[in-house]
């Protein structure tokens, strides 16, 4: 999952060194950009597929969805509502996920899941059997740039990538119960394998990865592993991809060590740096940790994520720097990475209810009980289950009720 758009991106690479080599070596000729693009283009829509003609019912449900978050913005909150309810009914597109993701900074989550629901049910209910979608990666080669264009999606496929927006919009802003039952939803769309050795088939991979996810969301770590080791090893699937998954186990397992022991198998590379950075944070190793962070920023492969920060804030916690903690954490909270790397920085993002306990701790140590139990609490809105929320208010109540 934490590689995913490494391969993604290593593979868009590699067709791009390979047809600036077959223009140098076959195209001698053709040296202008215009040509060098027009065969990248060429090259890319063979693999990917060419862009699809858009229907009117697409472009305005696109303009109403525009129309919505408008309104939203000036407080017309029924009129919002509206629009994006027209929207979706009139053709459903990636861009509604850009209304709810305002709706969510009200906040209102509720809403939020509501009109996320109605969305994928729009999806999956489409009359036809192909749906026009934005691509969920950059695999439109246009102008010299990698973009994300829109083609015609099977709908199962479709489907998908709508689910998987949903469960990183609620990973952000959302709780735990949702999370799981768009999981399972993902888990049970039927996504047949492409048979092309050389198409990378992006849903299928992904959704045999939820299947982990789920599993280990629901604490049943042994089904976990044992569905990442029944994985075959091929191109599209390295060991590598294979130890990051289960790193990533372990690591909700606090297995610490385990995680430790996978990621020494990367050997000095920066995906060592950052687990054990990570991990050490974690296990409370600031020495540890900081060692490995100032490895990993000079390892020329370094990404400034939401959980970067809370990693920081874990080390200023155990060095009782609370108010740099709280600023770290603040960070941890909203900071979001654009551009190229967005989706594989929205798969390291840490879960709210962490961040929000962390919060609770940061303002114990400050001795400001209110505002930490205030922050426990929002914790367990997130997570009712998330027991070191429970544990740390549990104390927090033990410590207020001697002081008083």
């Amino acid at each position: 999952m934490k590689v995913l758009k490494l391969v993604i991106t290593m593979s868009i690479l590699l067709v791009s060194l390979s047809v600036n080599s077959q223009n140098r070596k076959g195209r001698k000729q053709q040296n202008s950009q215009e040509n060098i693009d027009d065969v990248v283009q060429k090259q890319m829509e063979k693999l990917y597929g060419k862009q699809a003609e858009i229907s009117p019912e697409y472009r305005d449900a696109e303009a109403l969805v525009q129309q919505a978050i408008d309104a939203l913005k000036s407080g017309e909150v029924n009129n919002a509502d509206a629009l994006i309810n027209r929207s979706i009914e009139m053709y459903p597109t990636r861009t509604v996920f850009n209304y709810v993701r305002e709706v969510c900074k009200m906040p209102d989550v509720s809403k939020a899941i509501a009109v996320m629901e109605k969305l994928y049910a729009a999806v999956k209910y489409f009359p036809n059997n192909k749906i026009l979608m934005l691509e969920p990666n950059p695999s439109t080669y246009e102008k010299g740039q990698m973009i994300m264009g829109i083609k015609l999606f099977e709908k199962e496929r479709a489907l998908f990538n709508f689910g998987n927006q949903a469960y990183y919009l609620n990973k952000e802003f959302g709780g735990i119960k949702w999370a799981i039952k768009i999981l399972q939803n993902l888990t049970e769309i039927n996504i047949t394998e492409k048979k092309s050795k050389n198409d990378f088939d992006y849903e299928y991979f992904l959704q045999q990865f939820y299947r982990v996810d789920l599993a280990t969301m629901l604490k049943d770590y042994d089904k976990a592993i044992e569905l990442v080791q029944n994985r075959p090893v091929n191109i599209q699937s390295p060991q590598s991809i294979k130890d990051a998954a289960l790193m990533t186990i372990y690591w909700y397992k606090e297995d610490y060590s385990k995680v430790i022991e996978l990621a020494e198998k990367f050997k000095g590379g920066p995906a060592e740096y950052a687990w054990k950075f990570s991990t050490y944070a974690l296990m409370g190793n600031s020495k540890g940790a900081l060692e490995n962070y100032e490895k990993y920023k000079k390892s020329g492969s370094f990404m400034t994520s939401n959980s970067t920060f809370y990693s920081l804030a874990l080390i200023d916690l155990v060095n009782k720097n609370f108010s740099s903690a709280i600023i770290n954490l603040d960070s941890a909270l909203n900071f979001r990475t654009s551009g190229t790397l967005a989706t594989v920085a929205q798969m390291l993002l840490v879960e709210r209810w962490k961040i929000y306990k962390s919060f609770g701790d940061a303002y114990a140590g400050l001795l400001q009980y209110e505002k930490a139990r205030d922050n426990y609490n929002i914790a367990l809105l997130s997570n009712p289950d998330y027991e070191p929320a429970i544990a740390a208010l549990a104390n927090l109540e033990t410590t207020i009720a001697k002081k008083t």
